[in-house]
């Protein structure tokens, strides 16, 4: 299993920048920092809870599931209370199960464009917009590969996306309860670091 990293992206960056024969050259710390400020625009959109998506890939949705109702530990059968919940989904739908927050409003890929444009002009001498094109296309790029692959893009502070195949299988049409077939296919997954979790938890503070 091949692993890309943050550093990996922000080379691709640099590389497909610089390919442009035209534009002023960005150096790798360029391109370090505006992925980076990317990275932050992501955490913020989610601890202000909004989906955030990502075209032909899928939407990350924060969650929170309110605790409470007793548990029982099932290795030792311990009593417990159950804790409140934060994570982040990834799915289809900007939708949360907990009927106390408010709708989720979608970041969409249009709006990362603009805020790299916006950061990229206050800061360097870089094409604004070639540079906010390619950094979200490289990260688009980078999360297509691994839902094709069993490449995962592992994002200190952020978290784990990964892929996997499932076979085929049987399902029923819950409306009329015919038995359907449900193809093989690849399943995205995204795993939500602790960090990431922790800055949700402070956020609905």
């Amino acid at each position: 299993m091949t692993t890309i990293t943050k550093n990996m992206i922000i080379h691709r960056i640099h590389d497909s920048y610089n390919a442009i024969s035209s534009l002023p050259y960005a150096s790798y710390e360029n391109c370090s920092s505006v992925f980076n400020e990317y990275m932050d625009f992501l955490i913020r959109s989610l601890c202000n809870w909004k989906a955030v998506q990502f075209k032909g890939y899928g939407k990350l949705v924060p969650r929170f599931k309110k605790g409470g109702r007793p548990v029982r530990n099932p290795k030792t059968g311990e009593a417990l209370v159950m804790q409140d919940t934060y994570t982040v989904r990834l799915g289809s739908k900007a939708n949360n199960s907990d009927g106390e927050l408010e709708r989720i409003v979608t970041s969409k890929q249009k709006s990362h464009v603009a805020f790299i444009v916006g950061v990229v002009r206050k800061a360097d001498t870089i094409n604004a917009e070639v540079m906010g094109d390619i950094v979200v296309n490289e990260f688009i790029s980078a999360l297509n590969e691994s839902a094709n692959t069993d490449h995962r893009i592992e994002l200190r502070g952020f978290g784990v996306f990964s892929s996997k195949q499932v076979e085929q299988t049987f399902s029923r049409n819950p409306k009329t309860g015919e038995k359907v077939l449900t193809p093989a296919r690849r399943q995205n997954h995204f795993k939500v670091s602790k960090t990431l979790r922790k800055r949700l938890k402070e956020a609905r503070r």
